[in-house]
């Protein structure tokens, strides 16, 4: 089967950059960018991911995601709330782009403050 025209660049996931976290006592504010508009997603736990990468999609065991933006972006903020005083949180940002191809950030970490 041909592939219709227009989707020059759409097919490949989407690069994930400049993630940072900004912590706070009960909040922190996740920053990233992608090199194609895409919407994210961001997942965190305070135990690590368990992540298996399948042909075109990433199932992810553990964590709570928070979302705040269904808009496709290169450059996005989210805040999470909630989060636990004084604890040790691992993140990774799941970010699919208007194809529906989907990549993910390398899972990192954070500490909330006091």
């Amino acid at each position: 089967g041909q592939m219709g025209g227009g989707m020059t660049g759409v097919l490949a996931a989407p690069l994930v950059s400049n993630v940072s976290a900004f912590p706070s006592r009960n909040t922190a504010t996740i920053n990233w960018n992608t090199d194609q508009s895409s919407k994210g997603v961001v997942y965190h736990s305070t135990t690590p991911f368990i992540l298996t990468d399948t042909i075109n999609s990433v199932e992810v065991f553990g964590g709570i995601y928070a979302t705040n933006d269904t808009m496709f972006r290169t450059s996005q903020s989210m805040t999470l709330q909630g989060l636990q005083a004084n604890t040790l949180y691992y993140y990774f940002v799941y970010v699919t782009n208007t194809a529906g191809v989907v990549s993910i950030s390398w899972p990192t970490t954070f500490q909330t403050t006091n």
